[in-house]
């Protein structure tokens, strides 16, 4: 009940003094300096949920049944805990290591194979190939002509690159990648980049392009107005937030000096990661025809924002932040608790994939090593015409790769929810009519207000993020031009390029400790 909750909400302040310090009027903006929220979300979202049936047995309206038919409800984001690859106990020392050639030619043997969700809708696509649609951009809008070889090839000699960035010209067609084959295979190539790591082991870092990035999903917990149950809806939010053109995911494996075996595995999921340690059986590979697994990683796309999870991860979400709840259990517009989640449903039979080949898998040079072949010189030359010759020196473009998308250029489109076991996604004012004109606006204030509260907080004013998330419908529009970014950074010019990366940890691990997320219980659903 609403009675029981705000009681959990003051044992909560009673044990913790960062939440005795924050004034309830200022609490999102105090506890995210606290780095308390998710205790707030443990308290909110463990009360506010509810399960696949309804208290009495009933079924639960279409809205609710949105979690595929024998997957959980919901797992926590794995942990990120670093991890050296263990090259003295897992590697035969006698064996002669492999050559950098070697290394190279065997890449597509470790590359990952990739299992899309069945409402995946932008799928993996050639950088040769969005390139060759794209035109170029100064740091202050400038246009620099089309992105072609010629021109970018200026531009670096010129020094001007790093402060460049790409927009693609083409339809909305395009933006759905490289076509699936009669196989629902992606026919789009993936790239990779090859080095000796300090105990000797090989790198493989393997590096997934994808043109578009659709908005983000949520999960929003409210008080059905109906009955005053709890009730969740499954949201893909078309506000533009986590829009963004350009998307670079990647995924690691190390291997013994001999390459005889793998030894650990790393797999990036948004801005943390996760390594496996293959010694100790934590890795995890793709089955193969025969029964046996390959010596391929089996990656699970995350639906849309195309974060990469073990098979292991599969599940209806998977909950790696908390966007916002409220101490009282009511925050603006209704809304009681919103989270960001990732759908990592991928059947292993009929799902669309990418399987990787010795053709498909394209190992890239580092920037200062490019051909860039005589061709680059003619200035109608395109990128797709060099790479039909084996050459791909847009690896040494320093710029970024499209634009975030925010509210000034995008505007707020209609909520779509997900229903009938995730199978589908229908606009959300087919499943909650009464909820046609307000649930747009309201999720929009409350996911931008949290933007410009994160912003304040970082610039050390936090009553003007509080302010702004205690306003629901009056979200001031000048905040957004600030938070309009710029795409990626491509493969050569990330950190973890030719360095072994530290662990990253998602922003539940990160407020907690280390402490791993316990999903909400989905079990039940009250009446309050």
């Amino acid at each position: 009940t609403r009675r029981a909750a705000r009681a959990r909400m003051r044992a909560l302040r009673r044990m913790s003094p960062a939440m005795r310090a924050c004034p309830t009027a200022a609490l999102l903006a105090c506890l995210a300096q606290a780095g308390t929220a998710l205790l707030m979300l443990q308290a909110v979202v463990g009360v506010a949920t509810g399960g696949e049936d309804g208290e009495e047995g009933l079924p639960l309206p279409p809205w609710m049944q949105s979690a595929p038919a024998g997957l959980p409800r919901c797992v926590p984001p794995p942990l990120s805990v670093n991890i050296t690859a263990d090259v003295a106990g897992g590697c035969d020392a006698d064996a002669p290591a492999a050559s950098l050639a070697k290394a190279r030619a065997s890449a597509w043997r470790w590359a990952p194979r990739v299992s899309f969700h069945p409402d995946e809708r932008y799928f993996l696509d050639s950088a040769a190939r969005y390139l060759d649609a794209s035109v170029l951009f100064g740091p202050n809008g400038e246009h620099l002509g089309p992105a072609t070889p010629a021109n970018v090839r200026r531009q670096i000699e010129a020094g001007f690159a790093n402060a460049t960035y790409t927009v693609a010209t083409w339809d909305v067609g395009n933006w759905s990648g490289m076509p699936l084959d009669s196989n629902n295979m992606s026919t789009a190539p993936i790239y990779a980049n090859v080095y000796l790591g300090q105990e000797g082991q090989w790198v493989y870092n393997f590096w997934l392009y994808y043109s578009w990035n659709p908005p983000s999903s949520f999960q929003v917990n409210r008080q059905r107005q109906e009955g005053g149950r709890w009730e969740w809806l499954d949201v893909l939010f078309d506000g533009g937030y986590g829009l963004h053109e350009g998307d670079w995911e990647s995924v690691t494996v190390e291997m013994c000096p001999d390459l005889s075996r793998p030894l650990k595995q790393v797999l990036r999921t948004h801005w943390f990661n996760s390594a496996y340690d293959c010694t100790k059986n934590e890795c995890e590979f793709a089955p193969g025809s025969n029964g046996t697994n390959t010596t391929h990683m089996d990656v699970l796309c995350a639906l849309g924002g195309h974060a990469s999870y073990q098979r292991s991860k599969e599940a209806s979400e998977v909950m790696y932040s908390v966007v916002n709840a409220s101490s009282d259990l009511v925050m603006p517009c209704g809304i009681h608790a919103l989270t960001r989640t990732d759908r990592t449903w991928a059947p292993e039979q009929g799902a669309a994939h990418f399987q990787p080949t010795e053709e498909n898998v394209i190992v890239l040079d580092a920037p200062s090593d490019v051909d860039w072949g005589d061709a680059s010189a003619d200035a109608k030359a395109t990128w797709q015409q060099l790479e039909a010759v084996g050459l791909h020196p847009w690896s040494a473009y320093p710029g970024r790769w499209g634009l975030a998308y925010y509210q000034d250029v995008h505007p707020v489109g209609a909520p779509m929810c997900y229903t009938d076991g995730q199978s589908d996604i229908v606009p959300c004012s087919e499943l909650r009519p009464e909820d046609a004109s307000a649930l747009p606006q309201n999720i929009f204030d409350v996911t931008s207000a949290l933007a410009n509260a994160d912003e304040a907080i970082a610039n050390q004013s936090a009553a003007d993020g509080a302010a702004l998330v205690a306003a629901c419908g009056h979200v001031d529009p000048s905040f957004w031009p600030r938070l309009v970014a710029f795409g990626p950074l491509g493969p050569a010019f990330k950190t973890f390029w030719g360095e072994v990366e530290v662990a990253v940890p998602s922003p539940l691990q990160a407020d907690t400790g280390g402490v791993q997320l316990a999903c909400p219980d989905y079990a039940h659903h009250v009446a309050v």
